[in-house]
């Protein structure tokens, strides 16, 4: 348009010239008229050329605003976090989607409304994100912090930011802010701390274990040096010297069982412990486990009470009863070690849940120096130094009571601990076990006539000599796998004698043993020896120094096994391992024995 009025300017000015010319011929008062109207009309269209170009500007710069204001408003609704804005009272003037998806509301119901009235459920957190805005209004500079936010039923972790919003004076006319939703951050950082204290708790507690353990091998083996080093002096006459050496002894056996309970539970915690479970009555084992303690009680003038409870017919348990011994030893051992006067109560109850599952409650209660009601929760840590209390002689709880958490825990049990001081203590342990009907062991059967006796060492320096009892027997030196599998095709009658406590045997080992010991119906270990009359089973435990080192670097070489001597996990275990074969045995069909 303003292109077109400048091409019309050329004729503006002929027509001026016309008029001026007309102005000459018609007097100087009609020209100076003429002249005076051509030059306001010259002056009009360049005037009217004049804004229509100003107005043409203004209109480019709008159409650029506009596009400006929509790439603004398409970046504000495309947003993937919530953003507002609000005016001065709060009032919210504009919101994105991601703000109304929040809500799940519509863009009318919010529009026009403050915090005080939208759509946030809780009236607490309205107010105090009401008292955010108002402060940026009031101080003219940004807020971020994090915040609760409950939204549509779920508690966020949001960190909420607030700016204020300026005109082109520079006059606060309101405030832009939004939130970030933080929560999965705020809970992975949440679990990275719960983490890192786990790992320094952890480290702590293996720091304060070795300087435990520590403790508890250095002040046995300081009383079993000066205990034979009185011997080797001989400060003492012979039949003086059986009372230290059995000191020794007992000394070293408290420090063996800490050594086997430090390598259970680095097994545990390394997930290579497991159980072996058996079908076992748990009343006569725990008979039998006490019957090992009484005369330890009997010498401090302690009672120990037993009590049993089942609420259905006699049953037997799937349990593992190495690892259940094992807890009930190192319950019964810390209540006649912390007990100087009373009675220890031992209640094995056994409740039915179902026909193939029943609840065992065992629970040993003393009356000792008791503990204080934080500790209990303490004691099952590895380093057992919560006990705030003076300890008697020998290892302290917590190692032991240690251990009997993990191993409840892995018989899918728990044990719980309640005392007070000086009035006692009660552990409870509790076990979901499988059980059936107890079965009757079959009739004993007599055994040949010729003996066969045999000889079981797991020590090479121990296999030169027989003892004196079986030296004028025939004997082997040591029996293998391959012997006593050789042994198991006759029936042969057995004299065995366990010289030292077997150590750990490998993995390949116990499953050989399995194979081969496996029976259907195993007998007591009362009627084992009455079956086999005149011989008398008997075991004799001696220092623990198998090499089991050799064992395992043969069993990893991929050695030939049934060369290797035989090495079972525990004493009772080994017996039981016996018992079963020598039942089988019986129990086959007449055939030529072998030696």
């Amino acid at each position: 348009m303003s292109n077109r009025i400048f091409q019309y300017i050329p004729y503006y000015g002929s027509l001026l010239s016309l008029i001026l010319s007309a102005g000459l011929f018609c007097g100087p008062l009609a020209a100076g008229q003429i002249l005076f109207a051509g030059l306001s009309l010259l002056a009009s269209l360049g005037t009217i050329a004049w804004l229509h170009r100003r107005l043409l500007r203004q209109r480019q710069v709008a159409l650029g605003l506009e596009e400006q204001l929509e790439r603004l408003q398409g970046w504000f609704e495309g947003m993937p976090h919530p953003a507002f804005l609000r005016d001065r009272q709060g009032v919210l003037q504009q919101c994105n989607a991601s703000y109304l998806e929040h809500f799940a509301t519509q863009r009318a119901d919010v529009i026009g409304q403050s915090v005080l009235q939208g759509p946030l459920e809780d009236p607490e957190q309205a107010r105090e994100y009401h008292a955010d805005y108002m402060r940026v209004i009031a101080q003219e500079q940004a807020l971020q912090l994090e915040r609760p936010l409950r939204v549509n039923g779920r508690e966020l972790t949001v960190r909420h930011w607030v700016a204020p919003c300026r005109d082109s004076r520079g006059q606060v006319r309101g405030i832009v802010g939004g939130w970030v939703d933080i929560t999965r951050q705020r809970q992975h950082a949440d679990r990275l701390e719960a983490a890192r204290q786990q790992a320094e708790a952890a480290s702590q507690a293996k720091t304060a274990f070795l300087a435990s353990t520590g403790h508890e091998l250095r002040s046995p083996a300081k009383a079993v040096a000066g205990l034979l080093e009185q011997v080797l002096q001989g400060a003492a006459d012979p039949p003086a010297q059986q009372p230290l050496l059995a000191r020794a002894y007992r000394t070293v056996r408290q420090m063996q069982v800490l050594i086997d309970d430090t390598l259970d539970i680095a097994r545990l915690e390394s997930g290579r412990l497991a159980l072996t479970p058996e079908w076992l009555d748990p009343q006569r084992l725990v008979e039998a486990i006490l019957g090992e303690f009484a005369d330890q009680a009997r010498e401090k003038n302690l009672k120990l009470l037993p009590a049993f409870s089942c609420d259905a017919e006699p049953v037997e348990v799937l349990l593992d009863p190495r690892r259940f011994r094992q807890i009930l030893d190192h319950l019964l051992s810390n209540a006649i070690r912390f007990t100087e006067q009373g009675q220890i109560k031992v209640r094995l109850d056994l409740q039915r849940a179902t026909p193939q599952q029943l609840q065992l409650t065992l629970r040993v209660t003393d009356s000792g120096i008791g503990i204080d009601e934080q500790t209990p929760a303490q004691l099952g840590g590895p380093s057992g130094e919560a006990d705030p209390l003076p300890k008697p002689e020998g290892p302290g709880p917590g190692l032991g009571l240690h251990l009997c958490r993990h191993l409840c825990e892995l018989m899918q049990g728990t044990l719980h601990l309640a005392s007070q001081p000086g009035i006692g203590t009660e552990a409870r342990v509790q076990l979901p076990l499988a059980c059936r009907p107890r079965r009757t062991p079959a009739a004993p059967a007599e055994p040949p006539t010729a003996p066969l006796h045999g000889l079981i060492d797991g020590q090479p320096a121990n296999l030169g000599q027989p003892p004196a009892d079986l030296q004028a027997q025939p004997w082997h030196d040591a029996f293998s796998l391959k012997a006593l599998h050789s042994l198991s095709r006759g029936k042969p009658q057995f004299r065995l004698r366990i010289l030292n406590e077997l150590l750990r045997c490998s993995y390949r080992d116990r499953q050989q043993l399995r194979e081969l010991c496996d029976a259907p119906s195993i007998p007591a270990l009362a009627e084992l020896a009455h079956k086999i009359k005149g011989s008398a089973l008997m075991v004799q435990a001696r220092a623990l120094e198998a090499h089991c080192a050799a064992l395992e670097r043969a069993c990893q070489e991929d050695a030939d096994l049934p060369d290797l001597l035989l090495h079972g996990s525990a004493l009772e275990q080994a017996m039981l391992m016996f018992e079963r074969a020598l039942a089988w045995q019986l129990e086959q069909p007449d055939s030529p024995g072998t030696s």
